[in-house]
């Protein structure tokens, strides 16, 4: 017969391994959604950074504003560059988005890798007709201190690609 003390170390024990599990599958289905604009919501339903929190209120809604006009809006090489991006800024979250990342960590991190993922995808390539469209779609956001200290880093990394190109 177990005493009360032994009993009472079993239940604790556990239940840390069933949360323990709990926290990996949890994991695993936010990485089945690498490829979608719920993985951000999947990782907020982890991190509980709230609604004003870079996942819900940046990454998710802008997320689902390029998604849902990608299609009919945006030529076929803007769409690819909206679909690469997607994937690496994901990719990025994923790769610092641990328990032990507090939520203004991963709001610092994510919009710096920003500039990154545009520039990588192939933003300095689009053209100005194009272009206009995402900032269409951006919308206030761009006023922002951040977005637009991420607006200038990408300029200057677009000017440094063309003169690398002479």
């Amino acid at each position: 017969m177990l005493k009360p003390l032994s009993l009472l170390t079993f239940l604790i024990a556990t239940t840390c391994i069933f949360q323990s599990k709990l926290a990996q599958a949890n994991v695993d289905k936010c990485k089945e959604l690498k490829t979608d604009c719920e993985y951000y919501l999947c990782i907020e339903a982890q991190k509980k950074c709230g609604s004003k929190g870079y996942l819900k209120s940046f990454g998710h809604k802008y997320c689902q504003r390029f998604e849902m006009r990608s299609d009919t809006y945006f030529s076929l090489s803007t769409q690819k560059w909206i679909q690469q991006t997607k994937n690496c800024l994901i990719k990025k979250i994923d790769s610092f988005s641990s328990e032990k990342t507090s939520c203004k960590e991963l709001r610092v991190k994510a919009f710096s890798s920003h500039v990154s993922c545009y520039v990588d995808a192939g933003f300095c390539e689009i053209d100005k007709k194009e272009k206009k469209k995402i900032y269409k779609i951006i919308g206030a956001a761009k006023l922002q201190p951040r977005i637009i200290k991420a607006g200038l880093q990408i300029r200057k990394s677009c000017r440094s690609r063309r003169k690398l190109d002479l």
